[in-house]
């Protein structure tokens, strides 16, 4: 099973990877990295890991996040690409 997590309007190459656009509400069950499935427009899927970004402030967590996928460049994620966070399922 999965959730869109997000529909990407653009792409930026960073130090290690992709940032993606735009930035989405930051789920707060989230801890570490997170298993993600690409769809891009054409149809094609890929598998990765997604960081979320967050901005460095005190107090309580910044609602919104970057989505950061390792290992890949922007070229790797056009626009219109579907980003499914993966879900476990219940047994």
């Amino acid at each position: 099973m999965s959730d869109v997590l997000l529909v990407v309007t653009d792409a930026y190459d960073v130090r290690g990877g992709v940032e993606l656009a735009p930035k989405i509400v930051a789920p707060q069950d989230q801890k570490g990295p997170i298993d993600v499935t690409l769809v891009r427009p054409d149809g094609t899927t890929t598998r990765a890991k997604a960081d979320l970004v967050l901005a460095h402030v005190s107090g309580p967590r910044p609602p919104f996040a970057l989505v950061r996928l390792a290992g890949l460049r922007a070229t790797d994620v056009p626009a219109g690409t579907t980003v499914h966070r993966e879900t476990k399922s219940a047994p």
